[in-house]
């Protein structure tokens, strides 16, 4: 393909289902009766993806991301395969997630090798946000009878539930399993400028929507790791700025100052709200929080570190399980501990060699983030939100799914996209436009 005209609509037919994909994966995660939707749209990107690179005679992947993908995937086998032979009842699930999923991701990362592609990701978060946020509110109001029960209506299967557990207020609802991610990523956004900058096409006013209902919705909750997330948001902020370093410090003070004021805005308004209104008792949450960390997953935790101790360096393999603790009947291999289960089924050796990725994402994406243009404003916000979710994903496994890799993978798309496109002239978004 030589004319500019063709070449565009050619990235057009690639870009609209790769977002309606992405969206689908932010707001409907787990949703079974989507399931048919979003394999076909995998398979469709997938397809265009290798019709362009047949196109243009290559497959626009740097070279390192797919020696750590294909070097992780390839050292999960072995895991895999220690499993099988002893058993393990986990090896085929498993096998999905650590082997077939990022494969598939890292073929779609090639479908999003242009900077301004990335910057629509940035927009599909957004909208993702807002309508998490609209929705699950809704719901809540809805159900606690603030607001007439015809305002809501249900979408599909989403497995809503309201309770008072422990007297605080709890909900279920799909999509706050993107949520970790979603609501950090929008307030590093707006605390560092990211949200207003030129190679943007949101509003400022979308991007305050999305912080506004997506903090309410995170706080209103009652998810103990999604609240903690969000409440330490502005201090893993702070430290990608300061490692950020130069002026960005200076200009980043106000509108940090000013987020951290609406947070505990939303956090004092949610207190006053739910004692004078709902008539919770607000100290509950105290002893609410701390079974985060309590019965259950105390337990858990004893038992898989003793389990561990039998093969400390190479664990017990993927998809194995313990006596000692079964989360689940049908899932006995999957724990809300995760890392500590990571450790159990892949011992020293396995934890090591999946933080050396994740170590070697935070690496790029700095150099990303100092050497600014488009993608260093847009990777800040991302490496924010994968923080915060990786910090949730400790005691609820998020990653455990294949709707919960692309927050690894997203921050690979940037990389890939800055190594071939920006890295030669500082990171930015200069490079050659879309072509074929």
């Amino acid at each position: 393909m030589r004319s500019g005209i063709g070449a565009a609509t050619f990235e057009r037919w690639l870009v609209l289902p790769a977002y309606l994909l992405f969206f689908l994966l932010l707001v409907f995660p787990m949703v079974i009766s989507l399931l048919y939707v979003k394999a076909t749209l995998f398979a469709l990107v997938l397809f265009i993806v290798a019709l362009r690179a047949l196109r243009q005679g290559r497959l626009t992947l740097h070279p390192s991301i797919a020696l750590w993908t294909l070097g992780l995937s390839a050292a999960s086998l072995v895991f895999l395969f220690e499993g099988a032979l002893t058993g393990a009842p986990g090896v085929l699930k498993q096998t999905q997630i650590y082997v077939l999923w990022p494969i598939v991701y890292m073929l779609l990362i090639a479908g999003a090798s242009h900077p301004r592609i990335v910057v629509g990701l940035q927009g599909v978060m957004v909208l993702a946000t807002i309508c998490a946020g609209a929705y699950g509110l809704d719901y809540i109001l809805t159900q606690l009878g603030i607001l007439p029960g015809f305002l809501y209506l249900p979408i599909l299967d989403q497995g809503q539930a309201i309770g008072f557990p422990e007297g605080y207020l709890k909900i279920n609802v799909y999509f706050l399993n993107s949520l970790p991610f979603l609501v950090p990523f929008v307030m590093a956004a707006v605390a560092t400028g990211a949200a207003t900058h030129r190679g943007g096409r949101l509003s400022p006013v979308w991007w305050w929507a999305a912080l506004g209902l997506g903090l309410g919705l995170a706080l209103a909750s009652g998810r103990r790791a999604l609240m903690l997330a969000t409440v330490a948001a502005p201090l893993v902020i702070m430290c990608f700025v300061l490692l950020k370093g130069g002026p960005a410090k200076v200009r980043a003070a106000r509108p940090l100052i000013l987020l951290v004021s609406l947070v505990l805005l939303v956090i004092t308004t949610l207190m006053v709200f739910l004692t004078n209104t709902l008539h919770i008792d607000v100290a509950s949450a105290i002893p609410y929080f701390r079974g985060a960390v309590d019965y259950p997953r105390r337990e858990q935790f004893h038992a898989l570190l003793q389990a561990w101790a039998e093969h400390p360096l190479l664990g017990a393999g993927h998809g194995a399980s313990t006596a000692g603790s079964v989360r689940s009947e049908t899932m006995p291999w999957a724990y809300e501990l995760y890392y500590v289960g990571l450790l159990f089924q892949t011992g020293l050796v396995g934890v090591a060699a999946y933080a050396a990725g994740v170590c070697w994402i935070y690496m790029m994406g700095l150099r990303v983030v100092r050497a600014g243009g488009v993608l260093g404003e847009i990777m800040l916000p991302i490496l924010v939100g994968t923080s915060c979710f990786l910090m949730a994903n400790a005691v609820d496994p998020y990653l455990a799914r294949f709707d919960g890799l692309w927050v690894i993978f997203l921050p690979l798309a940037v990389i890939n996209s800055w190594l071939l496109t920006g890295a030669p002239r500082g990171g930015g978004a200069s490079g050659p436009p879309f072509h074929s």
